[in-house]
């Protein structure tokens, strides 16, 4: 969940931004309308989150067939992006 809050309203309210934080909440910080920052808990959190759903991925997926060659025949090429045949 996130939520945004100016700079102004921040500084009045950090220990109860600081509240939110230490509960996972990521806080946009926000002047004159547009997000400039964000405020959230540290990275160690959101890897460990990540590896908890990549492991629920892993527990519920099978490989089938050959996982290494490409699914196309011919040439490939790729923008970055997009991968073309």
């Amino acid at each position: 969940m996130n939520t945004s809050v100016s700079i102004t309203d921040l500084r009045a309210n950090l220990k109860d931004a600081l509240a939110k934080v230490s509960k996972g909440l990521t806080i946009h910080i926000t002047q004159r309308g547009k997000t400039i920052a964000e405020l959230g808990p540290p990275h160690r959190n959101k890897i460990k989150s990540m590896q908890q759903e990549l492991e629920k991925i892993r527990v519920h997926s099978k490989i089938h067939g050959d996982i290494v060659s490409p699914i196309f025949d011919g040439d490939i090429s790729m923008d970055g992006e997009n991968v073309y045949q």
